[in-house]
Order: C-alpha cells, then sequence, then structure tokens
C-alpha cells in the first residue's frame, strides 16, 4: 500500500527532480539570501526541524501559474456568459490565459486537465467551478461515469487502425481522471509524504547551491608576490540599455528609487565598466515584489573584454516574492565588461525595474613598497638610533631619560590607535615607519648587558598596545613574565583595554532571537508580540490585563543556549497605559524568575538584584539600556513596575530588542574555567608583573575573540562597512611561534591555561595566513607544538584537567594549521583508515583523526575524493570509498556504540560531493556512471550484512538504537534521495532496482517482527502536548503609495504550518470599497480589507488555519494611498517522528516505485544520443532479438546456435520443416489452441489473428534455436508437447 500511494502522488510517466519547479533556497520577503556554505552536508535531511530550517518557507503556486490570474480569467468567463456564450474552446482559452500573463504550456495544462473527454470544448460554467475549487473537481471527475469504458474493449480487438487512437484516449482519460492522494487518510501518510518532499527539494537544491559554487568560485592564481585586496570602488562607469536619466538610482543606495527600462521585452541590460584587475567577490541587484510584472525574473550575467563579445556567465531566477539584494554572481575573474541581461520579468511584463546595484571586488596588488616619505623618515630614524646606540655606552643618563620620555608619550596614546585600520593614524605613519619605531624602541629599551628596568617594559607595553601589533604584545608579556615580583605602575593601561573591549562588545552585538519563557502580567499568548513588532510600525503591542500593572516577562534563547546581554531597546505605546520604567534581571533558572515576581517594589533589595534599571522618556516613548557587568546567563527578565499615567489600569509594551551575544557550551566552559574575570586593580597603584600578565592576557584573548567575530561576518559578508576602519588588535602578521614561546615560559604555571586558550582563539587567523611565506618557515614550530599536545593528551606529560580539554580543542580546531598542506592531510587521513579499528590506539591519534574526518567532511571532500574523477583515478575514489564503507560496517556489525560516528559522517559527504559531481558531468554529456554503479553496489552489500545480523540478534530494539549514528542509519538514507535525484538514468535506474530490492525485503521481515516500530490506526502526526509556535514570520509591502491598476495575486505555502496569522501595519491604507486586499486560506473564507486599518472594513489581524494561503490585490485607476504592509506570522505543532528504521522502509518503498516508474516511462529510456535505426539491421541489433538469438547472429542468416557447439542445416532436419509450417500458420498445432482457451474452455476474447501468427512464430524460434530443447525434443518424441505448452503460456501472458 505503501509502496504504491508514496511512489508517485499522480499516474503517468514520473518526473525527475531536475525537471520540476523548485522554490530558490530561501525564505519569502526575506531581505537577504541564505549563504549555504555546506551544501554537501546532507545529515540534516533526517533531522525534521533542520530539514524545515534549511529549506525555510516556500512560496510556490497552490494549483499552478494559472490560479496566480484566477481573477481575471473569472471575470472573463463570466462576461462569456453573460454575453450568451456558454462555450469556450481549447485555443480560445489558452489565448486569453497568455494576455493575462500565463505561459502557453500551463494554459493548455490546465484546460486538459478539466477537459476530461478530450473534446476541445468545454462549458464555461466547468471552468469556473475548476478555477473556484480543484479539489472538489478532482472528486466530481473521479466519481463521474466511465463513458470510454466500451471503447476499452475495442483496444484489445482484432482491428489495428483504432488501437492507437483508442490507447491515446484510455490513457488521456485515466489521467484527467485520477484521484489525488492527498485524499486518502491513512496513519502517518501525510507526515512522511510531506518529509520526502522536503528530503527530494533539499537535496534538489543543495545540488544547484554546490553546481553554482563550483561554477562561480572560479578561483584567481594566488600570485607570488602579491596581496589580496578589496576594493571599495569597482568600476569607472555605468550604462544602461534606456532610460539613461534614472541611472542614478541604480547607485544610491536607495531601495524606494529605481531604474526603469523602456523597450522591447528581453533587451534590457545593465553594463559595469570595470576598473582594470578588479575581479568581482559579489554582485547582486535588489528588487521588489511589489513592482509585479516590472519584477526581473530570468537574469543572465555577461562578461567580456569588448562590448561586442561577451559570454554568458550565469543565469538566474529570481523569485516572485523576494525582496532585497539578489545576488546574481559570485566570483568573476577581472573583465573589462560585465553585463546584467534581463531576459524575462514576471506575469510576462514587457520592461523592468531594479531599485540598486551592488558589487564587491577584490584585487591582487604588489607587496606594499616603502614611498619617498617612508624612505625619508626610515632613515632619519635609523640615524637616530645609531647615534643613540653610540652614546648609550658612554651616557647612561640618555637611555634612562629617552625611556621615559618615552614612557610620557606613548601614555597618551589611546588603545590600538595606531593599528593599520584606525582611522585617526596619520598618514605619514605608515607601517614602515612605525616597525622602524618599534625596533628603535626594541634596541633602546633592550639594550644587552643591562637588565630590564620597569620603565623600559611601561615603554615596549604602552607602545604595543598603542600599535596593536599583536607579536609585540605577546614579545612584551615575555618580558613581564621573566621577573613576575617586580612591581609596575601601569594599571591605567589596563583599564583602557578594558574600557575599549566593553565599547567594542557593544558595538559588535547583535540582535538576538530570543522567545517568551514566561509572562506573568496575563494575555501571555500575545506577549510574543513585543519580540516581532519593530520599532517604527505600529503592530499589535502587548497589553497586561485589567488590574495588572506590575508585569514582568521573561525571554530565554530558542534553543536554550547561554548569553550576554549588552544592550536593550524598549518601546512603549503612545498614551496613559504605556510602561513608565522598571528593572532588568538576569537568571539562571525559572525559579530564579519566580523569586524576582515576589520582591516587593519597595524592597532595598530589587535594585541591588538588578542588573539595569531604566525610565521611558515621555517623548520618544522609548528608551536603550546598557548593561554595566554583562555576563552569561540563560533568562533575561524584564520586570514593568508602572505605566505612564498612575491611574492607569494595565500596562502595555510595544517593542523589546535584545543585543549581545550567544554562547556555545565551550565558551561557556571557557568562561568558567579559564577566562575567569578578576576586578582590575586602581588606577595609581603598582602591580605585579605577574598580575599585571595575567589580566594583560585575560583581555587580549577578549580582544581576539571580537576579532574573530567581526571576521567571520567580513566572511559572510555581514559585517558593516564602518567597522572594518576602527581601531582594533592587529593578528593578520601572527605568528605561531610568539604563541608557543609565551606558553613555553609558562608551562607547569596558572598561566598557562590562559596561553593555551590564547593560541586557541589565534587558531583561526593562523589557519587564514599558512600559505604565506611566514608560514611556511614555522613548519617546525606546528610539528612541535602538535607534538607536545599529543604528549599532553597521552598522559605522558603531567597537566591538569583544563590544560588537557583545552589541547583537544586546539588539535580538533586547528588541524589545518598544524597539517597546512591539503596533500599532506589527505595522504595523513588515508594511512590512518588502516589502523582505525585497532583496540590500542593512543587518545591523540584519535583527535587527529577526528578533526581531519570533521575537516573533510565539513570543508573540503572534494580534496579527499581527487577530483576531477577521471579514468586514471577513479579505481583510488572507489578505494578510498570502499576502505570507510568497510571500517563503518564493522563498526556497525559490532552492534555497539558507534566508535567512527566522524567516519560515518564523512562517508555522507564523499557520497553526496560524488554524486553532485557525476550528476554535473552527465548534464555535460558524460556517459561514466559506473563510479556511482559501484559505490550503490558496495554500500548496499554492506548494509545487507549488518540487516542480516540484526535480524539473528537477540534484543534487536536495542540494537538498532545502537545502530542510530551508522551507516544503515545515515548514509543509505541520503543514498536513496540522491538516486533519487538521478532516477532518470537508466543504468542508475538498473543498478539501484537490483541492489535495493534485497533490503526491502530484509528490513520487511526486520519491521515484521518488531511491529512496535511501525505506525497504527491510533497514529497521530502532532503532539497534542505541545503548544504552536512560530517557525517563521515573512513579511510582504506594495509600494508606498501604490499605482493606480494594480493587479497582483500571491500564493504562500509553508510545509509544516499549522496556523497562519496576518498583523498588518498602522500605516496601512487604501481607497475604500475600490483597492482590496483579499486573503483565502485553505480552510477559511476569503477576508477581504479596503480602507483604514482597525476599522470595521480592515481588522488589525487575520487568522487562517492550515499551511496554504493565496493574497491578492486590485486597484482601479482613480484614487491611491499609502498602501499596505503586512507580515504573515507561521505557526506549527511538533510534529511526532518515525523510528529511523520505519522511515527508511518507507523511503526504500518511495524510491523503488519511483524507479520502476522511470524505468516504465518511455521519455526517460528513450535518450537523445541514441542513433535512430530502421529496417532489418535495426530489429536484429535490437535487446530482444539479441536475447532471443544470443548465440550469435549474422545478418540475414543466423549461423550457429546457442552453445556455438555446431550448426544444423535446416534442410536436414524434420522438426525444421513442422516448426517452420507452424510459424507460417500452414500447420495447426493443436497445443497452441488448447493453451489459447481460457479458464472455463472459451475462446480468448483479445487479440487476433497478426497475434496469434506472432506467438506461433516465436515459439517456433525459441524450440528450433534453443539447442538443449532441440535435442530433448529429438529424444522423448511428443513429451515436448509440455514444454511447449509451459513456453506458450508465458508468452501469451508476456503479449
Amino acid at each position: 500500500r505503501y509502496l504504491f500511494l508514496l511512489s508517485s502522488r499522480r499516474m503517468g510517466n514520473a518526473e525527475s527532480l531536475d525537471e520540476r519547479t523548485e522554490p530558490i533556497e530561501t525564505s519569502s520577503g526575506s531581505d537577504e539570501q541564505p549563504v549555504n556554505t555546506k551544501p554537501f552536508d546532507l545529515s540534516v535531511l533526517l533531522d525534521s526541524a533542520k530539514l524545515q530550517q534549511s529549506l525555510g518557507s516556500s512560496s510556490e503556486p497552490l494549483e499552478g501559474e494559472v490560479l496566480r490570474h484566477r481573477d481575471q480569467l473569472l471575470s472573463w468567463l463570466r462576461g462569456l456568459q453573460r454575453g450568451n456564450e456558454s462555450t469556450v474552446s481549447l485555443l480560445q482559452f489558452v489565448e486569453e490565459a497568455v494576455n493575462f500573463g500565463v505561459s502557453r504550456k500551463n494554459a493548455n495544462e490546465f484546460f486538459n486537465s478539466v477537459d476530461r473527454y478530450g473534446s476541445g470544448q468545454l462549458q464555461c460554467l466547468s471552468l469556473i467551478s475548476a478555477l473556484q475549487d480543484s479539489t472538489t473537481r478532482t472528486i466530481l471527475q473521479a466519481c463521474s461515469p466511465c463513458i470510454i469504458a466500451p471503447a476499452a474493449v475495442d483496444v484489445y480487438s482484432d482491428g489495428g487502425s483504432i488501437v492507437a487512437s483508442m490507447g491515446t484516449k484510455l490513457m488521456q482519460f485515466l489521467q484527467r481522471n485520477r484521484v489525488s492522494a492527498d485524499l486518502l487518510t491513512l496513519p502517518g501518510y501525510e507526515a512522511s509524504l510531506t518529509q520526502f518532499t522536503l528530503r527530494e527539494k533539499l537535496v534538489c537544491s543543495r545540488y544547484k547551491s554546490w553546481k553554482s559554487s563550483d561554477e562561480d568560485y572560479d578561483k584567481p592564481l594566488d600570485d607570488k608576490g602579491q596581496q589580496l585586496m578589496d576594493i571599495k570602488k569597482c568600476f569607472s562607469k555605468i550604462t544602461v540599455s534606456s532610460s539613461e536619466r534614472s541611472i542614478d538610482n541604480l547607485l544610491d543606495n536607495n531601495s524606494s528609487t529605481y531604474w526603469q527600462s523602456n523597450g522591447s521585452p528581453r533587451r534590457h541590460w545593465v553594463r559595469l565598466h570595470m576598473l582594470p584587475g578588479v575581479m568581482v567577490k559579489e554582485l547582486a541587484i535588489t528588487v521588489n515584489q511589489s513592482d509585479d510584472s516590472y519584477m526581473p525574473k530570468k537574469v543572465i550575467v555577461s562578461v567580456g573584454n569588448s562590448d561586442a563579445n561577451l559570454r554568458d556567465f550565469k543565469e538566474v531566477e529570481v523569485p516572485r516574492n523576494f525582496t532585497g539584494k539578489f545576488v546574481i554572481g559570485k566570483g568573476i575573474r577581472a573583465y573589462r565588461y560585465i553585463q546584467v541581461n534581463i531576459q524575462g520579468c514576471h506575469s510576462d511584463g514587457c520592461d523592468t525595474r531594479i531599485r540598486g546595484i551592488s558589487i564587491k571586488g577584490y584585487k591582487f596588488v604588489e607587496e606594499k613598497k616603502p614611498c619617498v616619505l617612508d624612505t625619508l623618515v626610515v632613515w632619519h630614524l635609523s640615524m637616530l638610533s645609531a647615534i643613540a646606540q653610540s652614546s648609550l655606552k658612554t651616557a647612561p643618563a640618555l637611555r634612562d631619560a629617552l625611556i621615559t620620555q618615552s614612557c610620557v608619550a606613548f601614555k597618551q596614546l589611546k588603545p590600538m590607535v595606531l593599528s593599520s585600520s584606525s582611522a585617526e593614524r596619520p598618514e605619514f605613519l605608515s607601517s614602515f615607519v612605525v616597525a622602524e619605531i618599534s625596533k628603535f624602541l626594541q634596541t633602546m629599551c633592550l639594550e644587552e648587558h643591562l637588565p630590564h628596568s620597569t620603565a623600559a617594559l611601561e615603554a615596549l607595553l604602552y607602545f604595543s598596545v598603542a600599535t596593536g601589533n599583536m607579536n609585540d604584545v605577546l614579545h612584551s608579556l615575555r618580558l613581564l613574565q621573566t621577573n613576575p615580583s617586580q612591581l609596575i605602575d601601569i594599571a591605567d593601561i589596563l583599564h583602557s583595554l578594558d574600557e575599549a573591549l566593553v565599547s567594542k562588545r557593544r558595538a559588535h552585538a547583535e540582535q538576538l532571537k530570543l522567545t517568551i519563557s514566561s509572562c506573568n502580567g496575563g494575555q501571555a499568548e500575545h506577549a510574543g508580540n513585543i519580540l516581532t513588532n519593530q520599532l517604527n510600525s505600529s503592530g499589535t503591542a502587548y497589553t497586561s490585563k485589567s488590574g495588572k500593572t506590575d508585569v514582568l516577562i521573561a525571554l530565554k534563547d530558542k534553543d536554550g543556549r547561554y548569553f550576554i546581554v549588552h544592550k536593550l531597546i524598549i518601546k512603549v505605546p503612545i498614551g496613559d497605559h504605556g510602561a513608565k520604567g522598571g528593572f532588568v534581571f538576569m537568571a539562571s533558572s525559572p525559579d530564579e524568575v519566580q523569586h524576582l515576581e515576589t520582591l516587593n517594589l519597595k524592597d532595598e533589595s530589587l535594585e541591588i538584584k538588578s542588573a539595569a534599571q531604566f525610565t521611558i522618556d515621555s517623548d520618544t516613548h522609548m528608551t536603550e539600556v546598557t548593561m554595566t557587568t554583562p555576563k552569561p546567563h540563560k533568562i533575561l527578565a524584564i520586570r514593568f513596575t508602572s505605566a505612564q499615567e498612575p491611574s492607569a489600569d494595565h500596562v502595555s509594551v510595544h517593542c523589546v530588542q535584545v543585543f549581545g551575544y550567544t554562547l556555545s557550551e565551550k565558551q561557556v566552559w571557557y568562561n568558567e574555567n579559564v577566562c575567569v574575570s578578576s576586578p582590575l586593580p586602581p588606577t595609581g597603584e603598582p602591580v605585579s608583573s605577574s598580575d599585571l600578565f595575567k589580566s594583560l592576557l585575560t583581555l587580549l584573548i577578549e580582544l581576539v575573540r571580537d576579532r574573530q567575530v567581526l571576521w567571520q561576518r567580513l566572511a559572510h559578508n555581514q559585517m558593516d562597512t564602518t567597522l572594518s576602519v576602527e581601531p582594533h588588535i592587529e593578528v593578520e602578521q601572527l605568528c605561531l611561534q610568539e604563541v608557543w614561546l609565551l606558553y613555553q615560559q609558562v608551562i607547569g604555571q596558572k598561566e598557562a591555561t590562559l596561553c593555551l586558550q590564547l593560541m586557541h582563539c589565534c587558531l583561526l587567523f593562523l589557519e587564514a595566513k599558512r600559505g604565506s611565506s611566514s608560514d611556511k618557515t614555522s613548519a617546525g614550530v606546528a610539528a612541535e607544538v602538535l607534538e607536545h599536545l599529543c604528549a599532553v593528551l597521552d598522559k605522558q606529560v603531567d597537566s591538569s584537567h583544563v590544560i588537557e580539554k583545552i589541547s583537544h580543542d586546539i588539535i580538533h580546531d586547528g588541524i589545518v594549521v598544524f597539517f597546512p598542506d591539503s596533500s599532506a592531510r589527505r595522504a595523513h587521513l588515508i594511512s590512518m583508515l588502516d589502523n582505525v579499528m585497532s583496540e590500542e590506539l593512543p587518545a591523540s591519534w584519535w583527535i587527529k583523526f577526528e578533526a581531519l574526518c570533521v575537516h573533510f567532511s565539513s570543508q573540503d571532500p572534494s580534496a579527499l575524493l581527487g577530483l576531477p574523477i577521471t579514468k586514471d583515478n577513479s579505481s583510488e575514489v572507489s578505494a578510498i570509498l570502499k576502505t570507510i564503507i568497510t571500517i563503518v560496517t564493522r563498526d556497525a556489525l559490532s552492534m555497539k556504540r558507534a566508535r567512527c560516528s566522524d567516519l560515518v559522517h564523512l562517508l555522507g559527504s564523499l557520497q553526496a560531493t560524488m554524486f553532485f559531481w557525476c550528476k554535473k558531468e552527465l548534464e555535460a554529456d558524460s556517459e561514466n556512471t559506473s563510479i556511482i554503479s559501484l559505490h550503490i553496489v558496495q554500500l548496499t552489500d554492506n548494509c545487507l550484512k549488518v540487516l542480516q545480523k540484526v535480524s539473528v540478534h537477540d534484543d534487536k530494539l536495542t540494537t538498532l538504537n545502537y545502530l542510530q549514528q551508522s551507516l544503515l542509519a545515515t548514509v543509505l538514507p541520503q543514498l536513496l534521495y540522491l538516486i533519487n535525484s538521478m532516477q532518470h538514468i537508466t543504468e542508475i535506474q538498473e543498478v539501484a532496482i537490483r541492489n535495493l530490492f534485497p533490503l526491502v525485503t530484509a528490513i520487511y521481515n526486520l519491521a515484521v517482527s518488531i511491529p512496535e516500530l511501525s505506525v497504527g490506526l491510533e497514529y497521530s502526526e502532532t503532539d497534542s502536548s505541545q503548544s504552536e509556535s512560530i517557525i517563521d514570520v515573512v513579511v510582504v509591502e506594495s509600494s508606498h503609495d501604490y499605482n493606480n491598476n494594480t493587479v497582483l495575486s500571491e500564493d504562500f505555502v509553508f510545509e509544516e504550518a499549522s496556523k497562519l496569522v496576518v498583523e498588518f501595519d498602522g500605516r496601512c491604507s487604501t481607497e475604500l470599497d475600490c483597492d482590496v486586499l483579499s486573503f483565502t486560506g485553505s480552510q477559511d473564507p476569503p477576508q477581504r480589507c479596503h480602507g483604514k486599518v482597525g476599522t470595521d472594513s480592515w481588522p488589525k489581524v487575520l487568522e487562517f488555519q492550515g499551511n496554504k494561503l493565496n493574497f491578492s490585490f486590485h486597484s482601479d485607476s482613480s484614487t491611491t494611498d499609502w498602501g499596505y504592509r503586512f507580515c504573515i506570522k507561521v505557526y506549527s505543532k511538533l510534529k511526532k517522528s518515525f523510528h529511523w528504521l520505519f522511515d527508511l522502509q518507507l523511503s526504500l518503498s518511495r524510491l523503488l516505485g519511483q524507479l520502476c516508474s522511470s524505468a516504465l516511462s518511455e521519455t526517460d529510456t528513450i535518450s537523445d544520443k541514441n542513433v535512430k535505426q530502421d529496417g532489418e539491421e535495426a530489429v536484429m541489433r535490437s535487446d530482444v532479438w539479441k536475447t532471443l538469438f544470443r548465440g550469435g547472429y549474422q545478418i540475414g542468416k543466423l549461423t550457429r546456435s546457442l552453445s556455438g557447439a555446431y550448426s544444423t542445416v535446416p534442410s536436414e532436419s524434420r522438426l525444421n520443416d513442422y516448426l517452420t509450417e507452424m510459424a507460417s500458420g500452414e500447420n495447426t498445432c493443436s497445443l497452441l489452441q488448447q493453451c489459447q482457451l481460457g479458464q472455463h474452455g472459451l475462446p480468448p476474447q483479445y487479440g487476433g489473428l497478426v497475434v496469434d501468427k506472432t506467438v506461433n512464430a516465436i515459439f517456433a524460434s525459441l524450440v528450433w534455436h534453443c539447442q538443449e530443447l532441440r535435442e530433448e525434443v529429438r529424444e522423448f518424441g511428443k513429451c515436448y508437447i509440455f514444454v511447449m505448452c509451459c513456453i506458450s503460456v508465458w508468452l501469451s501472458c508476456l503479449l
């Protein structure tokens, strides 16, 4: 039953995923495209929550493109009825639909789906009913009498002329009157079908993402002696195809303005005249869904060095529901021209609108050399240095005076003010000049044979902190540690660094995505509005119940993580009931929150326990709350103590925005065990070198962490450009050797944990510069560090648990630093595979193995495979996969907790990468599928071994739980959906069906023995104990003011949604009764909105049950207004998940059904590459003929028998004469006549003379050309009748 239902939602030929229209992987109405950094990671397929999150919300038509223009078509059909025209022809409907913006193909398909009998004529009423309710139409068609049934009998009659026409009509009738599988209710069917559909979409989307990234990033070669530099201005000028007056709107960074073309469709372009040597990191255009038919749909990016000879670089499609910057190209090499061609608009619009174009570029620049000014300044400083050095020996006081004056000068400099990113550093102080000053200062302060004075250390510390040079700061810390008890009056540098750190953390804090934990003010279901409302909008505020003005609202991270809050922005509604003020608390558990609710407002401890206190400004109705001592907690509690007017009986809050950082469990552990903050010493008091060392190192770690945040945002193009010119710690030239020397100096001391933590924080920057020439010289240092860390983990060195934990993280996260060469990493992992199943392996070995597996599985699986795959390396690729499969199979066969889970994850990534690469090659007319076929055979054979081992195990259920992370439960399901994406390829169909079917049998037998794993009739897809939660928010907005004669329709589908809530902006306004918004849900009646929001004709909130929503807007030609802006809040209930074995069983059944459908599909089995052959030669070379005469043949004359042992001359055989007469019909065989009789002895009701002759001829051929059968006939004479009977029955059934 499941095999039939899950294999296809409709009758007819199977449809490959490549041929389906998939939604682009983005959320509806979002302002940014999500970045998919790991398209080859398919582990998310088996996690329902992450699966929905990865795909986002899809916005696709409910019933196709025709229903997008339902209102126009209905108006036209009703007009025909009023004109006394009761019927519509196919041509008439198609032409009218095309005029409304429907493609000709979709219009034909829709009309034919309603035209059940293929007459080409339909009643207007039938089309109107079909447009209004497609589900009712399907059911009514299914219940209609089958008037074509009598003709179906004629298909099998003797008349050959009617077979083709009647067969075609019969097939059309079945296709047009099929019943959707959605109408069948089975336990778990909807849940499984939804999951399967999402998974197929995800694989298709990941392949497109992988292919796009593989094509986009045509990375330039790293020329020696050159550096990559980001370029702000990438082009010299911009030209357009038309409307040159509005060209400035493309660059004004204002989404409310636009460039609109004026010309023939599909001939609009925007051309960028690029600066020499500039390569494009990212090219994007700004679009708005409210532009409707002006919104670009098909965009082609062309490149070239001549405007008359441009080649297409990439083609993209912009989804209808997207608003914001849409990336259309990445990784474009240096060209003179880059042209954006608009090849089509939505709704077949003629002209187009582009609201902006942005480009991020970079170029190779020669390593910066000193200019004339740098040379003169460096010469002057070197002369002073030489004079000072020669004078220091004869005048020691001069050295002390220079150091003292240097301290006084450098003390006035703020931390990192002389860093390369600081906008305050004077232009004449280039990096060469600063380096020369540092060199002179170190020469003066670190004179040989002289002790390091306190003043010298102070001068070095002040200057290194002012420049922000990481290497110089670490060098100064090493000098501090040489005399730990030395007192230094430098506490002010700690306070200035701490102030700079706090300022940076506040500036770089991001808005946290929190949810409501509790609310004691009543109306708790509306408390979430304070988190979804925006500061500049007038959405529905949260209002407490009557009589409650002291309200405490607790917020928590949606994933339960720790977070640090740096500031809050609170806004309240205008009026007496808006909140006036209150307190902010940080808590770690709900019990603490309950205690805060009991505190009396007059209690003095209330202010002491609070993290901040706030008062709402009566003019702006908002306030910004700054946290003075931010610390990690799990709950943020805000207590509003009163309303603006004391007489108000309730309190209202419009919006709360929280800014800070979320922390992982690892970061929380480090904060609690390593970087334990301690009070800074008072300014003006001397500090011991040991305490100064700890405090400076702790602040340095926090600064590097903050730099990590900026680095990662820059990598994902999420950093504000203003942050790139602020002073910060310089880590670009950081050397591992400096960190290692500092750690060696404190081994065995408490400070060692801080040094290791600093090394761990610096891994990101050490990895980024691993290819530089300076880093190649430190390969020996990296090997030395790795050897020491391994010794710590293997208990060869005495160390604490904290040291071991940090050493583990450094190896795991920094494997690229210790193995900088990709080929060396690959060779090391392959060599480790030989020993992975050994029993006695040190802890450090497993950590290195895990780190390499994680690196290749998450970052670079193609490097381990050695792509591209060629004839020379295909055997090596297969050997790598076979080795990994063998290892993880042995691990699974142990029937214990998985030891090789990272290797299983690596296998999944390698598998996906190999399939994606092969699929891309097949699209480019390659015919090599052998490596995929071999992989399918290897993986399925090993999975079958595991299933067979489980089937004989006593405790099968426990064993299956152990196997939840094995290749059977993770890699095999991924393989099924990868095969599904290539189901149209004949070679893969054959191999997959042959090797997957034994798995179906094995899983079925296993499932029968454990019935509790399957679903029963009482199964419920949702967990009734779970409340609905918001999983997505979609914003839809018109232009302000909107245009006259606007006709817009949009359909939204959210796969996992249970309820959709539409909330309107308070500024929404349209012309009353004329310009109308219409909303239609899948289970609710239509809702119309017009006039002013908040009135009877336009409620503030609309609610729809189900997961589908149609929105349309129509304006007339008279008056316009502000327009509309609303958000769709998508609610969902947590769905129960199947046991992984049952899920695997359903996935296998569905895939086998799809493969069988594809194999039987005529369009899929016929290849365009096959050369058409006619005549006798084509027949003789056909597969059927080869099977029948597989002993050998020659065109026109058979020469030998099946075995080839000898040949028989036909004229010498009496049997040959008899069979020839039988085949020609001259000799009637009573045997065949008996075989043709039916069950009750009646003559056949099918076939005809031609079919009878065909059966006789094939039967005679089989007897004659099967040598063994012929010999048996000669020996036993009439006994051959039984054999003939069996063969004849088989042939009759086959035909």
